[in-house]
């Protein structure tokens, strides 16, 4: 007797492109994804000036007590201390001037801090 074959199912997959002689295929390569490069140092902070003088009429209500007057300037710091020789050391402006009462004879210390490190400067007020 004669046997009947069902025709098979359809395959659910779809078919691949059909490629010819003129195709070209791209071949891609792995990509590595490098860090950004760091960035440049922040330079130093920069004292343009520090000086420690005596103004001999400086101090007192009749002027006659002598004092340290004391002119600064900085630039590219966040952190700017003024130390005195008796070991005071007072948070400052980067650009400024005070008389200090009464005088303190010895050496004094500009010191502006950051980003790019620390700078210190150091003048002597004569007696």
């Amino acid at each position: 007797p004669p046997t009947t074959v069902a025709p098979a199912a359809p395959d659910p997959t779809p078919a691949p492109p059909e490629t010819t002689a003129a195709s070209t295929s791209a071949t891609t390569s792995p990509t590595t994804t490098e860090p950004p490069p760091e960035p440049p140092p922040e330079p130093p902070p920069e004292i343009g000036g520090f000086r420690v003088t005596l103004d001999p009429a400086g101090c007192g209500s009749a002027g006659r007590e002598p004092g340290t007057v004391v002119v600064w300037a900085a630039s590219g710091g966040t952190e700017h201390t003024i130390r005195a020789p008796n070991g005071t050391t007072t948070s400052v402006a980067p650009d400024g001037q005070d008389v200090s009462c009464p005088h303190q004879p010895g050496t004094w210390t500009f010191t502006v801090t950051g980003p790019g490190g620390t700078t210190t400067q150091e003048a002597v007020a004569e007696r």
